[in-house]
């Protein structure tokens, strides 16, 4: 029966360790179900995101949903333009991510609530996956990759310019590839 019982709470401790960290940014609490193997950078202040979520009250009502209005919502992280508690939540999300993020009410909409759907002093639960972030800062990489030999000039605005270009995301996926033919 000792070795029993041993075994049993070998496995009890083994299963209650956290692997995927859960943190608590202030007061809203982060529950990160869902992490990319590889992460080019995370969002912080001053990103702008692009993201879906499903909003809902702790009891499971639905309250919102970007998947539901057919776009993700796009936002600036650290300007007070997200709600208080959706945008401490963001920080620190990479490229695919998905979290549950839980906004206690004095980061959501208050003791006031938000008219007749948000209730005064209610808690939201936001399930969010970050499709995009970008910054200002960011810099755009270009790469010549092949010019003439017998080529003397560079372009100048008139001229008329065939060229090449593949787009790609942070994580390195392809968006875009073509050929162009323009005229500067």
């Amino acid at each position: 029966m000792l070795p029993l019982c041993v075994v049993f709470s070998v496995l009890a401790a083994w299963f209650s360790v956290e692997c995927n960290p859960s943190p608590v940014l202030g007061d809203v609490v982060v529950d990160r179900y869902e992490i990319p193997k590889d992460c080019a950078r995370e969002a912080k202040t001053g990103d702008y995101v692009r993201y879906h979520y499903n909003a809902t009250f702790t009891d499971g009502k639905t309250l919102d949903s970007s998947y539901e209005k057919g776009a993700a919502k796009v936002g600036l992280i650290g300007e007070g333009r997200l709600i208080a508690g959706v945008d401490k939540g963001l920080q620190g999300m990479c490229v695919n991510e998905r979290r549950k993020i839980t906004i206690p009410p004095h980061l959501a909409y208050g003791s006031s609530g938000a008219g007749d759907v948000v209730p005064p002093d209610a808690t939201l639960v936001f399930d969010i996956h970050l499709l995009d972030l970008w910054n200002k800062a960011d810099l755009v990489v270009t790469r010549t990759v092949r010019t003439p030999k017998h080529c003397k000039r560079s372009v100048m605005r008139t001229d008329f310019v065939r060229y090449h270009f593949n787009g790609t995301l942070l994580d390195g996926t392809a968006f875009d590839s073509r050929r162009v033919l323009d005229v500067l």
